[in-house]
């Protein structure tokens, strides 16, 4: 026994040492094994490759589709931009008509001889009206007249001389609804004979017929023609067109023709510029030069 130094208990230093050793021993027997835990690692990686190649594409997928919508809502708002400047135009154009239409009517509404255009107006439109209605008619002249005492036997006869002279000079046949000799009957003149027809399209045939044989050369009864039937300012017009052909070739003109340009009679110098002489007539109602 050692001074000073209290005894040692054996048995209680072992306990101690057993219970030191059990407590640094593993808890549990199960060790990771390096191969396990690489491979776990492989595959976490592969997952999140595999998330990423997704995330990418679905990106780029996305991408692609906004792109293509704003080149089309570009594209759209180009056009929309191009309407709206043509309906800008358009309506910029409308509005200067509409301005000079103001204008017009201000103007006339203002002017100082409103009853001579109204009569003027009124004028153009029955001349409208009278060449609409003897575009139904054809004149016929050279058709003998009856000598029968009763309107109804006249008539009769006016339509078979007719139909002869058309059978006479090989002009298909034409048989119009009416038929009136024009002006007062003499024994030293035939009147020219009025055929009304029900269609503009039977009077024009047959003017195109006789004009056709005509142009043709073909030898046509002496006396006998077809023409149109005209109005009262186509007629005064014709004769002022005649009288100014009459006066030109007393004054030693020569070469000159009357030929109708726009619907008027004119007289056609062969050596005048586009065969048109500068003289042109005046209409009876504006008192204004025929072109």
């Amino acid at each position: 026994m050692n001074s000073g130094n209290k005894p040692v208990n054996s048995s209680s230093s072992d306990r101690v040492l057993r219970t030191r050793t059990t407590t640094t021993q593993p808890t549990s027997s199960k060790v990771l094994s390096p191969v396990a835990s690489s491979s776990t690692i492989d595959d976490v990686m592969s997952t999140l490759l595999s998330f990423r190649n997704d995330l990418t594409t679905s990106n780029e997928k996305l991408s692609a589709a906004q792109a293509s919508q704003f080149r089309d809502l570009k594209n759209d708002l180009k056009n929309l931009s191009c309407l709206i400047a043509d309906l800008k135009a358009e309506n910029t154009a409308l509005r200067n008509d509409v301005d000079s239409l103001m204008d017009k009517v201000a103007n006339l509404e203002s002017g100082s001889t409103p009853n001579i255009a109204s009569t003027t107006v009124s004028q153009v439109l029955q001349e409208t009206f009278e060449r609409e209605r003897c575009s139904y008619n054809a004149l016929v002249y050279g058709v003998p007249e009856s000598i029968s005492s009763t309107i109804t036997e006249r008539v009769k006869d006016d339509k078979e001389t007719f139909q002869k002279l058309l059978e006479e000079n090989s002009i298909e046949p034409s048989h119009g609804s009416k038929y009136i000799r024009l002006g007062k009957a003499r024994a030293d003149y035939v009147r020219p004979l009025k055929v009304i027809y029900t269609s503009k399209e039977d009077a024009s045939k047959l003017i195109a017929s006789f004009a056709d044989l005509r142009n043709q050369g073909v030898s046509i009864t002496q006396g006998f023609r077809i023409v149109k039937d005209k109005t009262k300012l186509q007629r005064e017009q014709l004769r002022s067109c005649h009288s100014e052909f009459d006066h030109r070739t007393r004054n030693g003109e020569s070469g000159l023709s009357i030929k109708y340009i726009n619907g008027s009679p004119i007289v056609i110098s062969e050596g005048s510029k586009n065969g048109v002489h500068h003289r042109r007539l005046a209409d009876p109602i504006t008192n204004t030069k025929i072109n």
